[in-house]
């Protein structure tokens, strides 16, 4: 009997021929090997391992050559060989990539080595010298115990500039690498990681006076010390350079890898554009922002533009009001630079290359939790108030992003959806940038847990709209200990909603916030449905009548607090919308920035599209039938019973019409049932044709995010402290303090201190609150950071109003 043999079925029409037996072919991202017409091997497109392995079993088992397998593949003849040589030598694991970098112990070089001599011999530690030589702290600690030198590397010494020139001039290097140097106050540490670390650890100050800032010493004790003086423990820079204008030996160093970060040098200049950005910079200090960022981002590699640099470029630009990096080509580099104590300020390009390369540190989670924990530190009071709510940003790049319905544009278009938590005062606690599936009733949870998990211990109360209604997360949040919720009330349509007699409600009036309160208010409780088996969980009920007779409706699981309270912090929600639109018309909240996508949870259901063409077919359908039976219907109205008395007369004269009817009755049914059979929600990779589903860049959003939240904050805090000395604060504030952040000025630097001369401002009484401004900021005595310069602000004397 012969051997029955399978049937030989042809490749697919995309597959690209080998020889007459073997094809390769593309499905997705997989690349799928043929035999006959039979699939036998496959290996995914981003995988040159499994690729090399596929090559070398079609030349060791399939009896090709090499050049057959390299036209196939798109690769060149050497690299199939080379992968037969290592599968001969090392099998599968041979195939495997190697480690990169130097396979033995990393050796310092003779140039390197008079350079390590000479930053032994000025006291640099061992780690900041294998910095900036680029190798690792073993090599630098195996070369100076071979030199005999390790000792003298073991402490952060104060060294001024003539000392290293001096090491210059014996002929030890050909350029000095910049040394660190510190405040004489501060002890010496063993190592300038621990001084790092130790800076960027210490604590902040209260924005809303000067006093609060500085903390009392007496009141807040050795915690008090260590967050006034937090600034003080940042590294100072030196520079060789000694004209601010000329930076030139400063951009050498870089780019021979020996500096990390420009020191900030100032010189004397008159009439500075901008130098009212200046007046954010002890808030931002106190806040420990540029603290925080030096100890979480750490080194950016060799530059000119570091760490620190360039977080405080982020930061003036945007107190500037240039939210794009585009918008730097309408700024002068010299202008914006003697602000930040640089020949020139990053431009355009410089900006968006060292927005990738924080990106690439996936570190921007990190700082803006730092960011939030030392706000909420800041916050007083025995009780947290946290409004959640969802924004829109609508991209119009050429990705398939996902859709979300734009309520001020009333459709769905391809956008980023950001969820932004706010205090009950509106300033912005901290953003979330990639939506979990469930949108906010997933959110809420988990945002709880984590602040808990930072060590918040406070009961708290979030605040949202009807997005968030969800029996099920009420009962979530309410197993939660020392956690309550407020929301509006939500039904399918307003006639849904109770209407409470107008003698259930009272009037309550008081001050809340330090602003006066009046509703008139209905106080109940009620009973929601959740689960599956139908558990019930009572709430308070909390209804508000306004004059025209409307009623509005709030629920919560706060028994206890005062309902006027609760009242006011639900309908002050609107604090947080008019963050939205302050953000909208100053900082371009809507502007993206980046372009730059990556792939998203292909796994995230969504409505199946599938479904949705099909209920449009059946609505069409539908109407077509029922416009065929009123045809049907008005035609036996008219019927003549003289020439059709029977109803068989009356079917047989429109037959036509009949069959028509049945015909679409039955294509209507069969839509009906293939519509039932449709899963309702599908994975979301299944709707874009075998492509992956991609959002906006997580990493860089979340970067931006944390620099507005930080500018935003630096103004609510300049406005509490104009609040005592301009009547107008609350209507007007951030006018005001935006006006003065753009105001002009003169630097000059004198004795420690650089001196900032504002002009004067629009009217005597600005320019007074100026003034007043300008004194509560020269008592918190803030060092520029990265400098030992003192910030000293003052309005010029013949216009200022005394």
């Amino acid at each position: 009997m012969p051997t029955p043999t399978l049937p030989v079925v042809p490749p697919p029409r995309t597959a690209i021929p080998i020889n007459n037996r073997f094809a390769v072919s593309a499905e997705g991202k997989l690349r799928v090997v043929f035999l006959e017409g039979q699939p036998v091997m496959e290996f995914h497109q981003a995988d040159p391992a499994g690729r090399d392995l596929v090559m070398v079993q079609l030349c060791e088992h399939g009896g090709l050559g090499e050049d057959q397998v390299a036209r196939a593949f798109d690769v060149s003849r050497a690299t199939v060989s080379r992968a037969k040589r290592r599968y001969d030598k090392g099998g599968v694991e041979g195939l495997l990539p190697g480690k990169r970098g130097p396979k033995g112990p990393t050796r310092i070089k003779e140039d390197k080595e008079k350079l390590m001599i000479s930053m032994a011999r000025a006291g640099i530690g061992k780690t900041e010298i294998a910095t900036r030589l680029g190798v690792n702290e073993s090599a630098v600690r195996k070369a100076l115990r071979r030199l005999g030198l390790e000792e003298l590397a073991v402490r952060q010494s104060r060294l001024v500039a003539e000392e290293l020139a001096e090491a210059v001039g014996q002929g030890e290097s050909e350029i000095a690498p910049v040394v660190v140097q510190h405040d004489p106050e501060v002890a010496p540490a063993a190592d300038e990681e621990e001084c790092k670390t130790a800076a960027a650890e210490e604590g902040n100050a209260q924005p809303r006076s000067a006093s609060t800032i500085a903390a009392d010493e007496e009141t807040r004790g050795d915690e008090a010390q260590e967050e006034r003086t937090a600034d003080l423990e940042l590294p100072v820079a030196m520079s060789l350079d000694t004209n601010p204008e000329d930076r030139s030996m400063d951009r050498t160093l870089a780019l021979m890898g020996l500096l990390d970060d420009a020191a900030p040098l100032f010189g004397t200049r008159r009439n500075v554009r901008s130098a009212g950005l200046l007046l954010a910079v002890p808030i931002l200090v106190a806040h420990g922002v540029f603290a925080d960022a030096v100890k979480i981002f750490g080194s950016i590699g060799p530059a000119f533009y570091g760490i620190r640099t360039i977080v405080a470029s982020f930061l003036l630009m945007f107190l500037a009001r240039i939210n794009r990096p585009e918008h730097l080509k309408e700024h002068s580099p010299q202008e914006l630079g003697a602000v930040l104590g640089l020949d020139r300020a990053p431009e355009m390009k410089t900006v968006r290359r060292k927005i990738r390369r924080l990106s690439v540190l996936n570190k921007s989670l990190e700082f803006m939790r730092q960011l939030t924990r030392r706000h909420l530190a800041r916050k007083e009071g025995p009780k947290l108030w946290l409004c959640v709510d969802g924004h829109v940003s609508v991209y119009s790049g050429k990705r398939r992003l996902t859709k979300h319905h734009v309520t001020r544009l009333r459709i769905s278009l391809p956008a980023v959806l950001d969820y932004w938590v706010n205090d009950e005062r509106g300033d912005p606690l901290l953003a979330v940038t990639g939506v979990p599936r469930k949108g906010m009733t997933k959110l809420l949870p988990q945002l709880i847990e984590d602040l808990r998990n930072q060590g918040e211990k406070r009961p708290l109360t979030v605040v949202f709209d009807r997005e968030g209604w969800s029996p099920e997360m009420f009962a979530q949040l309410d197993a939660m200990e020392d956690v309550c919720f407020l929301t509006y009330r939500k039904a399918k349509s307003n006639t849904e909603l109770p209407r409470l007699p107008v003698r259930t409600f009272r009037s309550y009036k008081g001050e809340v916030d330090g602003q006066e309160a009046q509703y008139e208010l209905a106080d109940n409780g009620i009973y929601i449905d959740y689960g599956r088996r139908g558990k019930r969980l009572r709430l308070r009920q909390i209804t508000r009548r306004r004059e025209t007779g409307d009623q509005t409706h709030i629920v919560t699981n706060d028994h206890n607090s005062n309902v006027l309270v609760l009242a006011h912090r639900m309908f002050g929600r609107w604090s947080q919308e008019n963050f939205f639109k302050y953000m909208n018309e100053e900082q371009d909240f809507d502007g993206l920035l980046t372009y730059a996508v990556e792939d998203a949870d292909g796994d995230r259901e969504v409505p199946n599209p599938e479904r949705r063409k099909l209920s449009k077919k059946i609505n069409e359908l539908d109407e077509w039938l029922q416009a065929l039976t009123r045809e049907y219907g008005a035609r036996a109205l008219e019927n003549q019973e003289g020439r059709r008395p029977t109803m068989r007369g009356f079917k047989i004269a429109n037959g036509d019409l009949g069959q028509e009817i049945r015909e679409v009755t039955g294509e209507l049914d069969r839509l009906k049932q293939g519509y039932d059979l449709l899963p309702a929600k599908v994975p979301v990779r299944k709707t874009l044709n075998g492509e992956e589903p991609q959002q906006v860049r997580v990493e860089t959003r979340r970067l931006i995010s944390c620099s507005r939240i930080a500018v935003y904050r630096a103004e609510s805090a300049l406005r509490e402290l104009l609040r005592p000395h301009y009547r107008r604060w609350r209507q007007d504030g951030r006018t005001i303090i935006q006006s003065m952040l753009q105001s002009s000025g003169d630097l000059e630097v004198h004795e420690g201190e650089l001196r900032v001369t504002l002009a004067s401002q629009s009217a005597p009484h600005r320019t007074k609150a100026l003034a007043r401004l300008c004194e509560e900021l020269n008592s918190l005595d803030t060092r520029f950071p990265g400098s030992d310069l003192r910030l000293r602000f003052a309005v010029r004397e013949e216009t200022a109003v005394s």
